[in-house]
């Protein structure tokens, strides 16, 4: 594990802090490591409206063919009840025609059971030594068992204390799925968030998921700064006597995760220990990796620090048009200025060929597209799910949404096969632009990741 250290120019030399950067950088190429998928599928009734369940066991089995002799898989369902259907098999050839048909006769059965689903999650965990990934899908609400957001959460957060070598990605099908609880464990774990709208898009989810996890280059990856620090994005922290910890997961091979923090200028004179330190088990040997960045000056433009700052603008002014009241005028001219302001910021020739500035970019459009409906007096259902989405991708760079348009069945397609047109999210809604839709969705993905998803999609 490598990193840099970056103490950043600052726009105000009087402040008690000084803002700072902290890159940390997987190697392009790492081991691959036999890799544990849990697949935590929501059979519910509804899973059976336009044959979600159909394209969910189709995807599911399609997962086999990227794995081999030493990957495991578990499979639980959670409905009316929750129940292992497998638990740690092996994806060898004596096992995948066992592990699919079981996929393949899974049925719906009842309500949303979700919290009994979660329950079962740690009994197949036990003894894997594996990385292990939790591939949870669900298209709605929790209605059996534990319902309440708050405590679903705190069964993710001791799942995820008591498991850690397990990374949790959410896969949300369709626009009913309770978006804001999706938001929340992504976050809280440092996971990942889709939305799907149909069968190539939920392969592709789990593509980028698989590719992810056989790519993980350090796991449980923690950046310890001083106490007094004040931490950009949305990081989950913790605080000691002396520091703040924060969170921040998997890192995957070629990626370079950022870290915005302020620092308190005093601590660069007269601090005798490290001002940073970086710890993360390095999966190729399961060994911990701890680093101690020596800071340095930087007076140049990073793009990437420009860029994690600008999505960070773009997730607050998500969420600000998410809770602006239509009666309230003054907020709605605020939220327009802001607009106006970050998509000055990302029209800056200094920020192209990038793929998150083409995200960025277009998420111009769909943000002036959901403040007109604000402005109306309520945003659709299907416009809050997305926007709720992209406040959680954008921020954790990881994650992406189906492009949410008018839908045409192709009803000679065995399984109803809905195809997406996508709906632009250029500054000109109006106007269709799909490559734009198809560029974005690559914007927070490494190479395997892109490939993974890809393949997947094309064999549905």
């Amino acid at each position: 594990m490598d990193s840099d250290f970056l103490v950043l120019p600052s726009t105000e030399p009087s402040s008690l802090t000084v803002p700072c950067a902290i890159r940390i950088k997987a190697p392009e190429n790492v081991t691959r490591v036999p890799t544990h998928i849990i697949l935590l599928i929501d059979v519910s009734e509804s899973m059976i409206d336009d044959h979600k369940l159909a394209n969910v066991k189709r995807c599911a089995a399609s997962i086999l063919n990227f794995l081999n002799d030493s990957d495991t898989v578990s499979l639980i369902t959670f409905g009316e009840t929750a129940e292992v259907h497998l638990k740690q098999v092996p994806a060898d050839q004596v096992h995948k025609d066992t592990i699919r048909g079981r996929i393949e006769s899974l049925q719906v059965n009842g309500c949303t059971n979700l919290s009994a689903g979660l329950g079962l999650v740690q009994q197949v965990c036990e003894e894997s030594t594996q990385k292990s990934g939790l591939l949870l899908l669900t298209d709605g609400h929790a209605n059996r068992g534990v319902s309440d957001p708050a405590t679903l959460h705190n069964i993710v957060s001791m799942i995820h204390e008591r498991t850690p070598n397990l990374s949790i990605h959410c896969v949300g099908y369709g626009n009913d799925h309770n978006a804001e609880l999706l938001q929340g464990i992504a976050q809280s774990v440092q996971g990942s968030y889709n939305i799907v709208n149909s069968i190539e898009d939920t392969a592709f989810a789990f593509g980028e998921t698989l590719g992810g996890l056989m790519s993980c280059a350090f796991q449980n990856v923690t950046v310890s700064v001083p106490k007094d620090s004040i931490i950009h994005g949305p990081f989950v922290t913790r605080q000691s006597d002396t520091q703040t910890i924060i969170h921040i997961g998997d890192v995957y091979s070629g990626t370079k995760p950022l870290v915005l923090v302020d620092i308190p200028r005093s601590l660069f004179n007269h601090s005798s220990t490290p001002l940073v330190t970086i710890t993360g088990t390095v999966l190729s040997s399961f060994t911990t990796s701890i680093l101690h960045p020596i800071p340095h000056d930087v007076t140049t433009r990073q793009q990437d620090v420009e860029l994690t700052r600008l999505r960070y603008t773009c997730t607050e002014i998500l969420h600000a048009i998410k809770r602006i009241n239509h009666h309230d005028s003054i907020g709605i001219q605020s939220i327009k200025e802001r607009l106006d302001r970050f998509a000055e910021a990302c029209a800056e020739p200094f920020l192209d060929d990038h793929p998150v500035t083409k995200l960025l970019r277009s998420e111009i459009g769909e943000m002036r597209h959901m403040l007109r409906q604000a402005e109306m007096g309520a945003m659709d259902q299907a416009t809050t799910v997305r926007a709720t989405q992209h406040m959680a991708s954008i921020a954790l760079g990881r994650g992406f949404s189906s492009p949410v348009t008018r839908q045409t069945r192709h009803t000679s397609h065995p399984l109803g096969l809905r195809r997406m047109v996508s709906r632009s999210i250029t500054p000109e809604p109006e106007e269709e632009n799909p490559q734009v839709v198809e560029d974005t969705q690559f914007a927070f993905q490494n190479t395997l990741q892109t490939q993974f998803a890809s393949l997947m999609r094309d064999q549905t």
